[in-house]
């Protein structure tokens, strides 16, 4: 660092923080040595990498942990009120550096920006405590000579000076723009205490102590005369002592041999000896003991493996419980997808809808006639027919056959006439449809037919016939006007009636098609409904499932354990048993070998070779 004009040292006095990472706002007085002590996640780390923005003209070259650049902008600005201020003394006085992110629309890039002067709070801060927006801030530090700076600029004011130079602050005073790359690298790595070679370092401070080439130079041989001769003495010395080496070696190898090989034989004839005395009672105790190992491991073995067939049962039955609450914890999972966007209001209203619809249709169904088709339309016929013949009468009253004979018979014997004759003849037309030969002769037939009549029928020497009920009475009507018309509003009426049965007739298949579509409708409806129901409740047995599901997680977990502890305790039984063998083979060995030496017992001679050591080297080498 230079001094600036001012006397203080160029760098940055205060680092403060809006809206940045973790903290709502921060001031660092960097003049002053300080600690920061908190728990992990605090925020400590973050808030001292926050200098490389200061530093660090490439934000390729920032590190920020394992988090990448982008995620790190988005950490540090998060909105348009965030910001990163360094107060600083420069050789130009008193200068703050700032920067902001420019918010997702711009990808969070950064905007880099400087005035002169030092920070004041109130101009990021309104009165009620509001953190300002950056178009509030900017008109402010307007007035103080507020202006953006990109990164060849930065580099410049920073002190990485070259031919375009026109202003320097001197927090980096550099002799040379291009010794700026090893700057930068070499403080990212100061910043997080990673990979700082000592080379580095002092190429860095020779650059910014501006020294020239001439000035870097040591010249050892001026300075260092008096250790260069020690060491030459020291390593002619060494030479010496090396060339005699081998000879020491070999004179200590000798010794070495020779001792071993005096201690070696007392000890065996000691060791002999010992063995010898009481070897009987010692193999009796251990081969027994052996035995006893290798018994009580099968043993245990053998309990083992019934517990290990017990808890492989217990953990296939608590396996399939715990299955089949997660199946049902599955298909409930499954119901909730189903009915994710179930409404019952509207379920509901669906089912009573179609309810009306099938009543309406069975309404409608209800008055569809139960003759043919042809029948119907016969009768229409028919019924069309004799409208066609009484509107026709009411037209021609006056030349109707029974008109005429009104005019010429008694009203008795006309009543006793239309109960024989058809309807059709008396309201003929005359001379039309009837044309009268000899009046007088018909009126006296006529009479003696109506003579043969009585209310109950006809009768006379040659045949009986029975009058329908009501046949006079009705005849006494035909031929009046009043009653002509009131038929034949009456005949429209069922003309009509029998065109709308006709008409419904041929609408009743649809209709039935759509009441049995209704139908299946309204039972699905109510199948889903009652799914539905039934999905409730089980929704309210989720806990108790996920609380079973959970015990059996454990209950499974203690028997994977009990499986795992059993198997390496089987292992553990079945090693000591085989150990127990194994040395009960080796014992019996042994036996049979101190038996063979006992035959042939061997000796030392010579003194005891006391407690002289052997080297190192001899020990290494021994096999």
């Amino acid at each position: 660092m230079s001094a600036a004009k001012n006397g203080f040292v160029a760098g940055p006095r205060r680092l403060i923080l809006f809206q940045s990472g973790k903290y709502d706002y921060a001031e660092l007085d960097l003049t002053q040595p300080f600690q920061l002590v908190g728990v992990n996640g605090l925020g400590k780390t973050a808030l001292i990498s926050t200098l490389q923005y200061l530093y660090l003209d490439s934000q390729r070259d920032m590190r920020f942990g394992q988090h990448t650049t982008d995620e790190s902008r988005r950490f540090y600005f998060k909105g348009d009120s965030s910001f990163i201020l360094y107060e600083c003394e420069t050789s130009m006085g008193t200068v703050t550096v700032g920067t902001r992110g420019q918010g997702p629309v711009a990808g969070y890039e950064l905007q880099r920006f400087a005035w002169t002067g030092g920070y004041n709070r109130e101009d990021f801060i309104a009165p009620d405590g509001r953190p300002r927006t950056w178009e509030e801030v900017s008109k402010v530090l307007g007035l103080k000579g507020l202006n953006n700076i990109d990164n060849l600029e930065l580099r410049r004011l920073l002190g990485a000076i070259d031919e375009n130079t026109s202003a320097s602050w001197g927090l980096v005073p550099l002799i040379d723009a291009r010794d700026y790359p090893r700057f930068r690298q070499t403080f990212q790595r100061l910043l997080q205490l990673r990979d700082l070679r000592q080379d580095d370092l002092k190429q860095l401070l020779a650059d910014c102590a501006k020294l020239s080439p001439a000035e870097r130079e040591v010249d050892l041989a001026k300075e260092f005369e008096k250790e260069l001769g020690r060491i030459t003495r020291d390593r002619a010395e060494v030479d010496l002592l090396r060339k005699a080496v081998p000879h020491v070696r070999e004179v200590r190898s000798l010794h070495d041999q020779e001792f071993v090989a005096r201690a070696i034989a007392h000890a065996v004839t000691a060791e002999l000896q010992i063995r010898f005395a009481g070897h009987s009672a010692r193999f009796h105790a251990q081969a027994n003991e052996l035995c006893r190992v290798r018994d009580e491991a099968r043993t245990t073995y053998a309990r083992l493996q019934l517990e290990q067939t017990s808890l492989g049962i217990a953990l296939k039955e608590a396996a399939a419980a715990q299955g089949v609450v997660d199946q049902s914890l599955k298909h409930l999972a499954q119901a909730k997808l189903n009915f994710a966007d179930f409404n019952l209001d509207i379920e509901e209203q669906s089912r009573d809808r179609l309810n009306d619809e099938i009543n309406d249709l069975n309404m409608r169904l209800a008055d569809v006639p139960k003759e043919p088709l042809e029948v119907l339309a016969r009768l229409l016929a028919d019924k069309q027919n004799q409208l066609k013949q009484r509107e026709a009468a009411v037209k021609r009253l006056g030349d109707l056959f029974i008109t005429w004979l009104r005019a010429r018979l008694p009203e008795e014997n006309i009543a006793r006439l239309g109960a024989m004759l058809d309807r059709r003849v008396l309201e003929s037309v005359m001379d039309e449809q009837i044309s009268i030969h000899d009046e007088s002769a018909l009126l006296l037939r006529l009479k003696a037919a109506a003579d043969c009549c009585d209310p109950r029928g006809y009768t006379d020497n040659a045949i009986g016939i029975e009058f329908a009920p009501g046949a006079i009475t009705g005849a006494r009507q035909l031929g009046k006007m009043d009653l002509l018309q009131e038929e034949i509003r009456s005949l429209a009426r069922e003309v009509e009636r029998l065109g709308k049965n006709i008409e419904t007739l041929k609408n009743a298949k649809p209709l039935r098609d759509r009441r049995d579509a209704a139908q299946k409708e309204y039972k699905s409806q109510l199948e889903r409904l009652s799914t539905y129901h039934q999905y409730r409740e089980k929704v309210a047995t989720e806990p108790e499932l996920m609380a079973e599901l959970d015990r059996y997680a454990i209950e499974i977990q203690r028997i994977e354990t009990g499986l795992t502890e059993n198997l390496a305790a089987q292992k553990k039984a079945e090693e000591e048993g085989r150990i127990a063998i194994e040395k009960a083979r080796l014992l019996a060995d042994e036996d049979k070998e101190i038996q063979r030496e006992s035959r042939d017992m061997p000796s030392a001679s010579g003194d005891q070779p006391g407690k002289t050591p052997v080297s190192d080297q001899f020990v290494r080498e021994l096999p």
